[in-house]
Parts: C-alpha cells; structure tokens; sequence
C-alpha cells in the first residue's frame, strides 16, 4: 500500500503505520508537495501520481486521505492502479487495515469511515448474534416461557431492571417505567415493594397490567408475603425470596417451575456462614424439585463490604459451580456520587468474567437516571469482548459519554493579537420577548416557551431533540430581534441537547458542569 498525505500529517502517518502491526515491506508514505492533506482534490492527486507510475506500479493499493474532494476514480483508470480514500482521522488507520484484511472494498469516491462504520457494525451485530445463540445454547434453564423466554447462561448476563418502591408511584407511572426499562434493553422487569407498607392489591394491579405486555419476562422483590402471594396469582415469572416467611410461601405454593432468587436472608444463616447457609438452602430447593433456583451472595456498597462482598461470589461460584448468581450491581450505582456508566462498565466486566448469569439494576435516585441503558451496553460491550477473548475496547458500543476514545480536535496556534474575552453585561431584553428552556424526559425532548414581554402565559410552545432545528423554526416564525439574545438561546438549547443526553438536570441559566 502507498500512502499519499501532506507535509504537516507525514510523521504522524509514518507513526501511526508503524504502530498498526504493518511490516516495512507492506506499506509506504509519498508525502505531496502540499502541507494539510485535507486540501488535496482527485484533480491534485492525479498531478502527484502522473510523474510517478513508475513507482505506484509496485503497489497493489493507493490509499489517500479521506477529506480529498472529487472522485478518484478516472484517475485510477488513467494511472492502472486501484486507489481509494482512507479515514478523515488517523486514528482509525488501524481499523481500516484490519478491515482491509478482512476483505472489506474500499471506495474511490466515499471516506473509509462510511464503510468502515458499516463493516464495524455489522462485525458486531454478527457477534451478538452468535453471543446470543451461544447464550441459548448453553442455558442452565429459561425464565418465562413462550416467546418472551431468556435464557440464564455463563455467556451473557441477564439485565434484570427494578421498579423500585412501584407501590409508591401511581399504576401508570410503574408502567410506563416498566416500558421504558424494556426499551433500553432490560431483558427482565421485576416490580419492587416497599418495606414500610404491605400492598398486595397495589403489586398485583401492576402486575396485571404488565403481564403478558412488555414482551419480556416478570418478577416481583417484595418483603410482604402477602404482596408475594398476589403476585404469584397474577402468574409472574420471577421471585425474590429475602426472607424466611416468604421462602416458606414459596415452599408451601410449590413453585417449582417459577425462577427463584434467594439470598443469605432467606437462609437463615449467620454472617460467617452465609456462604454455606445459601448453598445449602439451594441444594434443599432442588431436592424439594425446584428446578429454576439462582442465588444472590448480595453484592455490598462501596467502602461497606464491596471487595468481601465481590470475593463471596468467586468463593461461592467455586463451591457451587451449577447454581446460577445474581449481582445486584445497583447496590453499587446507588451508593456512590460518581457517573454511573463507567460504574456500570467495570461491574458488567467483572460480572462476565466471573460468569454470573443476571445483573439486577435500579434508577432510584437522580443520578442513577439511565442505568438501566448503560448496564444493557456494558453487558453487550463486556460478553462480546470476552466471547472474542479481548478486552471491552475498541468496539463501536461503548459507554464513553463524556470523554472521546482519540483526539480529534483541530489544532492551531493562538496568534498574539487575539482578542481576550472576558464576562460581558447580561443578555438585554429582547423587544419580542423571552424564552424559558426545560427538558420532558417522559417525551425525550427539549421544551422552549415563548412569552412576549408583561404577559404571564406563553405564545408559543416548541418541543424538539435538536437544537439546531429548534433554533432556527424559531427565528423562522420572527421571535427574536437581538443577535445576542439568539446566541443566548443557542448556548442553552445546547446545554438542554447536552442534559437529555447524558443524564444531567438542565436548569436554565446555570452551569450544567
């Protein structure tokens, strides 16, 4: 391969050739008399060529930047050899060699990256899809039945959302959060009790509500017995035994085809020997001829036990090698003030390489908003990272929401007379009025109020999730006289765009970091 770049990415390409595991024999670097390869056209590019077929016909491929305008391919023609556009970035050289030896055809008129982004993903979802057929293949057992049905496998952990308190909501809260959670990739949904209170027609209305609904299998994790007991008449697929007075319902109902969760509470057993309490309460189930039991060695807050908690579950894995685990990574999520993806992304990696079969997560608190998206994404970055024996990178789902993987900034060099800018005075007030900015998460969307100068109510209503688009039907319908004013409600439908995306409130007027 001959590689055609500018003066000023040269040694950066050189570099970056070399990192890729290329031999020096496979590649080399015609560096144009040009200095940003970025202004190079097909046009151009034939001028650097035409002199030099003598040396291009030692190559197999010529490969230039991704920004060159025009089509390449008459030149190819005229010249006898195969060229095609790289990647805008340099980074992705690497990805593009590989894909190069996979096959894949590059274009004289497209960036590699179009491609490549198509190559990536398709790579990928042939992965899941082999992840899950894997998953099924060496399922333990299935929780639910029909086709709502998951399998409880090694290969990739079940992503089990809670509703937490959902006797606290209202009926149509727990649902339309139930749905959400299915939407963002929960495989099971499990309605969540209150310790406070015993509700039983509050859990079973719910239920009734979801069963059969959300195209995903159905738990209950109460406390009550009796809030167990209406759950299980509404046919539910998952229970959570946490205790003694539940666990002997659960024996006394002989449910011995409906999945059940129990932990060291329902055991009975002391701190010291939960461990052997749970294993032990597992073994008596299955001779009493449940056939579906998981454990839960409960997974411990941060600085409350976490680490002793994390080597309960290798400890019991290697005593009880056939009995499915659950991890309640939520205890983790919920008991921590940092940014929970990245939480998310490590527990998902230790869950998978310790082979525990279901993640149970909640969104219980503000900053635990999203959880449920980010444990599905770590659980799908983690099983295909350990299915392919790599680590979770350089894989195009990701939890990265804040930070980029590689540099992609433009560069340039401050002059001195640069003109500083420091706190200008506030926005005036714009003759047609003024705006409020607010986020519905329910709709997903950015909400911008009109209101005309001394009038209490609003004129005009927007709702929208780009705000670029927002910006302009807004000046299109006139409702904004000062440039200031509109550079004002530019920064903050960003700053809303930038909260919806992340998690973060939006209050208007204030810093979102």
């Amino acid at each position: 391969m001959l590689f055609v770049t500018g003066r000023l990415a040269s040694e950066m390409l050189k570099r970056v050739l070399k990192e890729s595991g290329l031999s020096p024999g496979e590649y080399d670097v015609l560096v144009a008399d040009i200095d940003v390869a970025a202004f190079m056209t097909a046009t151009f590019i034939g001028r650097v060529l035409e002199p030099r077929r003598d040396l291009i016909r030692g190559f197999d491929l010529v490969v230039v930047p991704g920004f060159t305008r025009g089509d390449l391919s008459q030149v190819a023609r005229e010249l006898g050899v195969s060229i095609v556009k790289g990647p805008r970035f340099l980074q992705d050289i690497p990805l593009f060699i590989k894909a190069l030896r996979e096959g894949v055809r590059f274009s004289p008129v497209e960036p590699a990256d179009t491609l490549l982004e198509g190559y990536r993903s398709q790579r990928e979802k042939e992965l899941v899809k082999r992840v899950e057929e894997s998953s099924w293949e060496k399922r333990v057992f299935t929780i639910g039945s029909g086709p709502v049905a998951k399998p409880v496998s090694r290969v990739r952990p079940l992503v089990v959302a809670e509703v937490s308190d959902a006797v606290e909501l209202s009926e149509e809260e727990a649902v339309t959060t139930a749905k959400r959670f299915v939407e963002n990739g929960a495989d099971v949904v499990v309605v969540g009790g209150e310790a406070g209170e015993d509700r039983p027609e509050k859990i079973g209305s719910i239920l009734r509500r979801l069963r059969g609904r959300l195209g995903v299998p159905v738990g209950v994790d109460a406390y009550y017995p009796s809030e167990v007991e209406a759950a299980i008449k509404e046919g539910v697929d998952l229970v959570f035994v946490s205790n003694g007075e539940v666990l002997d319902l659960v024996r006394r109902l002989a449910l011995r085809d409906t999945t059940v969760v129990v932990t060291p509470g329902a055991s009975k057993a002391s701190v010291q020997s939960s461990i052997e309490g749970l294993g032990g309460l597992v073994s008596a189930l299955r001779r009493e001829g449940f056939a579906k039991v998981i454990a839960d060695p409960v997974l411990h807050p941060p600085l409350m036990g976490l680490l002793e908690s994390i080597k309960s579950y290798i400890d019991f894995r290697e005593r009880f090698p056939d009995t499915p685990l659950m991890m309640g990574v939520g205890n983790v999520t919920e008991f921590i003030d940092a940014d929970c993806h990245g939480v998310n992304a490590i527990l998902a990696s230790i869950a998978v390489e310790l082979g525990v079969e279901l993640l149970l997560t909640t969104e219980g608190s503000t900053k635990t908003r999203g959880c449920v998206g980010e444990l599905a994404k770590a659980v799908r970055l983690a099983s295909v990272a350990r299915y392919e024996g790599k680590p979770p990178k350089d894989y195009s789902v990701n939890l990265l929401y804040l930070k980029s993987k590689r540099s992609r900034e433009a560069r340039g060099t401050l002059p001195v007379n640069a003109v500083a800018v420091g706190l200008l005075e506030p926005v005036r007030l714009d003759p047609r009025g003024f705006f409020k900015v607010w986020v519905d998460r329910e709709h997903g969307c950015i909400v911008v109020e009109h209101y005309k100068t001394g009038e209490s109510g609003p004129d005009h209503v927007f709702c929208g999730r780009e705000p670029v688009s927002i910006g302009r039907e807004i000046a299109r319908r006139g409702l904004i006289e000062l440039l200031d004013h509109a550079v004002y409600l530019g920064s903050e439908l960003q700053k809303a765009w930038i909260a919806l995306k992340t998690g973060k409130d939006y209050v208007q007027d204030e810093d979102l970091f």
